[in-house]
């Protein structure tokens, strides 16, 4: 870009870093959200089946005689089974989810060492990396003049700035109250981003450039990710809970309801929705139609 356009590398970098993150990060970033928020609709119905299946393991305890061990490892086998079968149906398994570290960390990690290979004159030292070099000690901006040498203040401050914003912003809009697990892995990550600020103090300014920018664009991502016509955009589920209602007339079939959306569906062969727990549960003598919360047009 330096030799086609004749900017001076400081906007080379910027700019760079940019269109990168716009091209590669910001789509997968949306990918993620998308991921994410079907997973979360799945647990809102996951919790529907959680509480028949309740139902049906006490029932077998009590008909059958269960042991409860027997019945522990049923429900559980059955849980997990549900849950495939709901990830296999959205095509959302949180693993997808990944993705986005995997291609980001990559792309920081290379474009990191590019840059610091062009302020080092590596991996030869020849004329043309000797020409670089000298452009890298004039093609500063405002009070960095030397791309070569730390900037021991302005950069790594607002690099760090920006990371515990993005983490804040993050841990913010979790839906859910996070557990031990993840609240431990969030002040990792504070205390990385902190730790990252010293670091960034001895290296080139060159490259704490990219470092603050790429953060800065991150943050940038992650506000702008939060805008619902962004997400209707992108069609990303807005994650709200569901509403189920009996279906008048027909004890096989109910209708499911969100976002003022509804859509009728069927439960599975010999079973019948069961208006008291919402869910579909096998037919028996205690379930019966109740339509007092018949679906309204």
């Amino acid at each position: 870009m330096h030799d086609y356009t004749g900017l001076p590398w400081w906007s080379v970098i910027v700019l760079t870093t940019i269109m990168m993150r716009t091209a590669i990060t910001l789509p997968l970033a949306l990918y993620q959200q998308y991921i994410f928020a079907k997973v979360e609709n799945l647990k809102y119905e996951m919790d529907e089946i959680v509480k028949e299946m309740k139902i049906e393991t006490n029932y077998g305890i009590y008909k059958y005689n269960w042991p409860k061990e027997y019945a522990r490892r049923l429900y559980n086998h059955s849980m997990k089974k549900q849950w495939n079968k709901l990830i296999v149906r959205e095509n959302c398994h949180p693993a997808k989810a990944s993705i986005l570290v995997l291609v980001q960390i990559p792309l920081w990690i290379s474009l990191s060492m590019s840059i610091r290979n062009l302020c080092y004159m590596l991996p030869k030292q020849d004329a043309d990396a000797y020409t670089i070099y000298q452009q890298f000690t004039t093609d500063g901006f405002l009070w960095i003049t030397n791309l070569t040498v730390a900037d021991s203040f302005v950069l790594p401050i607002a690099m760090g700035l920006f990371n515990l914003a993005i983490i804040e912003i993050i841990h913010m809009n979790r839906v859910k109250e996070l557990t031990k697990w993840k609240q431990y892995l969030t002040y990792f990550f504070r205390i990385t981003a902190i730790g990252m600020i010293p670091i960034a103090m001895y290296v080139p300014s060159c490259l704490s450039l990219y470092w603050a920018t790429s953060s800065a664009f991150g943050l940038i991502q992650n506000l702008v990710l939060l805008s619902p016509k962004l997400r209707r955009f992108a069609r990303i589920p807005d994650g709200k809970s569901y509403t189920v209602l009996a279906y008048p007339e027909d004890c096989n079939k109910y209708v499911m309801c969100s976002d003022g959306r509804c859509k009728l569906e069927n439960c599975e062969p010999t079973y019948v929705f069961d208006p008291v727990t919402s869910t579909c549960t096998h037919r028996r003598a205690s379930v019966s139609c109740d339509f007092s919360r018949k679906f309204e047009n």
